[in-house]
């Protein structure tokens, strides 16, 4: 398939085009720059941004274009290529025939980045003309406005989009349109239209719903109960969220309802149970960082704003709809390692890396691992031979890994420790 790369580069040069033709003048890198800021400070920190209409603001659509959307396009591709039933997924819809199109729903959808990147892997992936529909809800008219232009421009011929505004909050049912009119009705879960849907995605709008509200945890499980009432047996549906602590956690949990009630996460996770490992740290969190080679409109602008974006983080689930239980196959890792025993068990894990390198004082490289159901640390001397001979300095998060013969550095009411002795075999899958 094309380079991930090649395909951002040219969708950012029709956004381009877009702000141009918008306000008729050439862009401002300068004073996008100072939106970027204002609208970064607004999505962090206190927060004051978040649940309000930012997007209705055309300074603030203009920097999330030029410089969010690039970052949420390539947060949805790094989830789902990690994912092979994504293309299996494809593939199914494929064999079906021409006149079956693929049916995604984008919620809090803006100018429609995620649901644009998750036709381009479909489409580069399975190297076949494949047919959308594309479903985009938002609060925001202005945004749904032009993601319909985006989306009919990237996949001309072959796409159909919807434009939906709608106040989840307020259980809006909108009018089936392109022009973002919408009705409201008291039927919560009416918002969907009654459709099935073979991919739903979610990218950075779940933390923006009952901000601040007692029973918000409630309120998100109704929501995402009703959300995957319109997911296809064997649909995915994707969840994003910034790597904050606090909407990382609250993902988390939101992951682990879903699979209490019989959806079955796939990615990133090894072992797909509840409760999650890292809910029992209230300091502690999950997340993916991965290097990207920026596009050129985005580094100037993260210059000119005083912004890092050497790397990209975010934290994210997908899940399946599947009739199997829902720790489904994967479940038999975790329960092989438990059959074998407890010292087995520690020596030998299959286990997801959730954290950067860390030095601690005695001068070894430690990193915290999940199995799915405890998190441990594995640990080498830095510079150890053995250890670099195996890459093991060189893991990064969310790096699949197979442990041999570690040895068991600290256990007995204590945070399990395993090091790297003359034995231990490291396999990265």
């Amino acid at each position: 398939m094309p380079a991930p790369k090649m395909i951002l580069d040219k969708r950012i040069q029709t956004n381009i085009s877009l702000c141009k033709k918008s306000n008729g003048t050439k862009i401002n890198l300068q004073r996008a720059a100072q939106n970027i800021v204002e609208l970064q400070r607004g999505l962090t920190g206190k927060r004051s941004l978040v649940g309000n209409a930012y997007m209705q603001q055309a300074a603030s659509l203009q920097a999330y274009l030029l410089y969010y959307w690039p970052v949420s396009y390539a947060q949805t591709v790094a989830a789902l290529q990690r994912e092979p039933r994504f293309f299996e997924a494809v593939k199914k819809i494929a064999d079906q025939g021409a006149a079956r199109p693929i049916r995604i729903l984008d919620l809090g959808s803006g100018p429609a980045p995620a649901c644009c990147a998750l036709a381009d892997l479909a489409q580069g992936r399975g190297e076949q003309n494949l047919r959308f529909e594309f479903f985009l809800y938002d609060s925001s008219g202005d945004a749904l406005s032009l993601g319909k232009r985006i989306l009919e421009s990237a996949f001309p011929k072959t796409a159909r989009v919807e434009t939906n505004v709608c106040n989840f909050e307020n259980a809006s049912k909108p009018k089936n349109d392109a022009t973002g009119t919408g009705s409201k009705t008291k039927n919560a879960a009416a918002f969907l239209g009654g459709k099935k849907y073979d991919f739903i995605i979610a990218s950075h709008s779940l933390n923006e719903l009952w901000k601040n509200e007692k029973k918000r945890g409630e309120k998100v499980e109704a929501f995402l109960s009703a959300v995957c009432d319109q997911l296809e047996d064997g649909g995915l549906l994707l969840l994003t969220e910034p790597a904050l602590l606090a909407t990382s956690r609250a993902l988390i949990e939101a992951r682990d309802w879903l699979v209490q009630n019989g959806m079955r996460v796939v990615s990133p996770c090894l072992c797909p149970q509840a409760p999650c490992p890292a809910l029992e740290n209230p300091n502690a969190t999950c997340h993916y960082q991965f290097d990207w080679e920026m596009p050129q409109i985005v580094a100037d602008l993260a210059r000119l704003a005083g912004l890092n974006r050497a790397d990209v983080k975010m934290t994210y689930f997908v899940f399946e709809k599947s009739a199997y239980d829902s720790l489904g196959q994967d479940s038999n890792l975790l329960q092989a390692q438990e059959a074998a025993g407890p010292d087995f068990r520690l020596a030998n894990a299959s286990a997801l890396v959730v954290s950067e390198p860390m030095l601690n004082k005695a001068g070894r490289i430690r990193y915290v691992l999940c199995d799915g159901k405890s998190r441990f640390t594995l640990s080498a001397k830095n510079g150890d031979p053995l250890a670099s001979a195996q890459s093991f300095f060189a893991l990064k998060r969310y790096d699949k890994i197979a442990i041999q013969n570690a040895q068991v550095r600290s256990q007995n009411g204590e945070p399990l420790s395993l090091g790297i002795g003359e034995d231990t075999r490291i396999f990265i899958d």
